[in-house]
């Protein structure tokens, strides 16, 4: 596996009572050119951790940093 030194987090800037879900986020970011999800990891209100995007894959969220 390559090295990870950097994680990155982001907000859905939705409102907290809002259910954003993990497969309105994947249509969203397919609607903004990704090829699937751009991230890793998508963390629910919940603690719930939910695996996207495999490690040894680039992600396509952090401009200048995916590598």
């Amino acid at each position: 596996m390559r090295n990870i030194d950097r994680i990155v987090i982001h907000c859905s800037a939705t409102k907290v009572t809002s259910d954003y879900t993990p497969e309105q986020l994947k249509k969203d970011h397919i609607a903004r050119g990704f090829k699937t999800w751009g991230y890793h990891y998508y963390l629910c209100k919940n603690g719930t951790v939910i695996p996207m995007r495999p490690l040894n894959e680039i992600g396509a969220h952090a401009c200048g940093y995916n590598a």
